[in-house]
C-alpha cells in the first residue's frame, strides 16, 4: 500500500468512500475500524453483487481506516491502512 497520513482534528465530520466489489463473488457484509481499533462498524446493508459500487459515508474522525469484506464464496478480504482522505474509493478484487 502507499504512505500513511495521520490527522489529527478535534471533531468528526462525516466523509463518503465508494465501496467497489471488483471480484467474482457478492460481497454479503462489510465493515470498518480505525486502524489499530478492533471495534468493527457494518457499513453495507444488503449484499454487494459483484462489479457493483455503493456509496459509504462514515465519521471520520481520523484517516486511515481497515476495511473489511465477506464474500458469498466464504472468503474475507481485508484492506489494512486505507486513508480514506486521500482515496474515495475502496475496491475488492478476486
Amino acid at each position: 500500500m502507499g504512505s500513511i497520513l495521520v490527522v489529527s482534528t478535534a471533531f468528526a465530520a462525516e466523509a463518503e468512500f465508494t465501496l467497489q466489489n471488483d471480484s467474482c463473488c457478492a460481497m454479503t457484509s462489510a465493515a470498518i475500524t480505525p486502524t489499530g481499533q478492533t471495534s468493527w462498524t457494518d457499513i453495507l446493508v444488503e449484499p454487494l453483487g459483484a462489479g457493483e459500487k455503493i456509496p459509504i459515508k462514515f465519521e471520520n474522525a481520523q484517516c486511515v481506516w481497515d476495511v473489511r469484506a465477506n464474500f458469498s464464496d466464504m472468503t474475507t478480504g481485508t484492506l489494512a491502512n486505507a486513508d480514506l482522505c486521500s482515496s474515495n474509493v475502496v475496491s475488492f478484487h478476486d
